[in-house]
């Protein structure tokens, strides 16, 4: 799942989850519109405070075609 999608679903700010990261919200919404990507460390933490339903791996570009089909 994108991290903007489970924002919205568990109704929580990019504010909030910042605060729960220790990181800046600027730098939440770069990641919630893939803008930029977290670093290693910051995927487990992601990943742990999300209950594993955002991951590494729902960071990685999807291919034009792919997004087209799916």
């Amino acid at each position: 799942m994108k991290l903007d999608e489970w924002l919205i679903k568990e109704k929580l700010t990019q504010v909030a989850f910042a605060e729960r990261l220790g990181v800046h919200p600027v730098t939440v919404s770069k990641w919630a519109s893939d803008k930029m990507m977290p670093r290693r460390g910051q995927f487990r933490k992601i990943s742990q405070v999300t209950g594993n339903q955002v991951t590494a791996n729902d960071f990685m570009a999807v291919p034009s075609e792919e997004k087209a089909v799916g």
